[in-house]
């Protein structure tokens, strides 16, 4: 026999009723609290007039966490290399670009694994660190 959502969903309830005492309570707390994205909280967070995704340009997605520019530090790392052998020699290229108005000074580090050899540093770099990670 097939029964309806709401058949199965009433029949639920007149259980739960049998189960209660007389008089007695039932109350449900939401064990969730939902947090909602700047982009997608229904509010305008950086007051420019636009509200969340698709609206505010400066949001990329429902879950983007910030209605403002994108600005930021990118860091690339490449070796410009398809293949490598044991033995073989690597340069290390490390790009940053910043998309902010006004430059701001950071720190790149570079945590090479234990079986490489570090011969040098170029452009005012800093070599520091064990490099010796075996003990």
């Amino acid at each position: 026999m097939r029964t309806s959502a709401l058949f199965r969903a009433m029949s639920s309830l007149i259980a739960l009723s049998l189960l209660l005492p007389m008089g007695g309570a039932f109350s449900v707390q939401s064990a969730h609290a939902f947090e909602y994205s700047q982009c997608g909280n229904g509010f305008d967070d950086d007051r420019d007039g636009k509200t969340d995704y698709p609206r505010d340009p400066e949001c990329d997605s429902l879950d983007d966490n910030t209605e403002a520019p994108n600005e930021g530090v990118f860091v690339t790392v490449t070796d410009n290399r398809e293949t490598v052998s044991a033995g073989d020699a690597l340069t290390y290229v490390i790009t940053l670009k910043q998309q902010r108005e006004t430059v701001k000074l950071v720190d790149v580090s570079l945590h090479v694994p234990a079986q490489h050899q570090v011969v040098s540093v170029s452009d005012d770099g800093i070599l520091s660190g064990a490099l010796d990670m075996h003990d």
